[in-house]
């Protein structure tokens, strides 16, 4: 399997604009280099962050 194309997960990161119903634009600093800076929703992961202490609160997706 080529590890290039394998689903990283590497922080959190600011959604910028949703794109249609199921795209996202993330706030990406300048050192990941990709093509494009907008994912499919099955590919992120919710987090709620403490504004406060910027600690992570929780990292599963609630429905």
């Amino acid at each position: 399997l080529n590890n290039k194309l394998d689903f990283r997960k590497l922080r959190l990161f600011k959604i910028l604009k949703k794109i249609k119903e199921v795209n996202y634009k993330l706030d990406l600093p300048n050192n990941i280099k990709l093509k494009t800076a907008v994912f499919y929703v099955l590919l992120l992961k919710k987090a709620l962050v403490d504004k406060e202490i910027g600690k992570l609160i929780i990292n599963k997706i609630i429905v």
